[in-house]
């Protein structure tokens, strides 16, 4: 996946690490893992859509994860057709799909507004402004594993923005690193609901 994968990281590693699986990373900043490659993205981003059929298939892993960001926009005609090729690519496999929707995505970073003498409920964005702002993008890519009858989604908003508003810390857990990344902090303390997750998937 993209840097939206990459901020969960640690979680993931920490979940598969407790039941001694190891993971096998495929990350790159801006480029989404699903899909042709768009014209608008770089060299690199194309070699890797290129390669990542055979790297799946040459690892036959316990299991796929991915995440990625809403940045793309949202008509991209992806969402849909390249997570429904991905889940019908695996269940061909019989290799379980986890994918992570994206977190809430602040227009301007909640740290700064802290550091300028915000509050943290001023500071923070509302459950239903980050859920309109994914609306699209999840709607599309849960019709695409549906049609294919594969794939496990989490929905990291149900944890972040437990009530009305989403939460800027967790305890003493920091948990947006900018406007729309998390810490990696943040990331590994869900390690747990990660393994759930991948328990859920069958992949542990």
């Amino acid at each position: 996946g993209d840097s939206h994968t990459a901020h969960w990281r640690p979680g993931f590693e920490a979940a598969a690490g407790s039941e001694g699986v190891p993971t096998v990373r495929s990350l790159l900043g801006s480029c989404l893992a699903v899909g042709e490659a768009s014209p608008d993205d770089n060299t690199a981003c194309a070699d890797r859509a290129r390669g990542l059929e055979g790297l799946v298939r040459e690892l036959r892993p316990a299991a796929v994860v991915t995440s990625f960001s809403i940045g793309y926009g949202d008509d991209d005609p992806r969402w849909h057709e390249g997570f429904r090729d991905l889940a019908s690519k695996l269940r061909e496999l019989d290799i379980p799909l986890l994918v992570v929707l994206d977190t809430p995505r602040y227009a301007e970073d909640p740290l700064e507004c802290l550091a300028d003498g915000g509050s943290e409920r001023d500071c923070a964005m509302t459950r239903l402004d980050a859920e309109a702002k994914g609306e699209v993008i999840d709607r599309a890519i849960l019709s695409a594993l549906e049609s294919e009858g594969h794939g496990t989604v989490i929905d990291a908003t149900e944890w972040m923005c437990p009530d009305d508003i989403c939460l800027l810390r967790d305890g003493a857990t920091v948990i947006p690193q900018d406007n729309h990344h998390v810490t990696g902090t943040y990331a590994a303390s869900q390690s747990r609901r990660f393994a759930e997750a991948l328990d859920r998937a069958g992949a542990l």
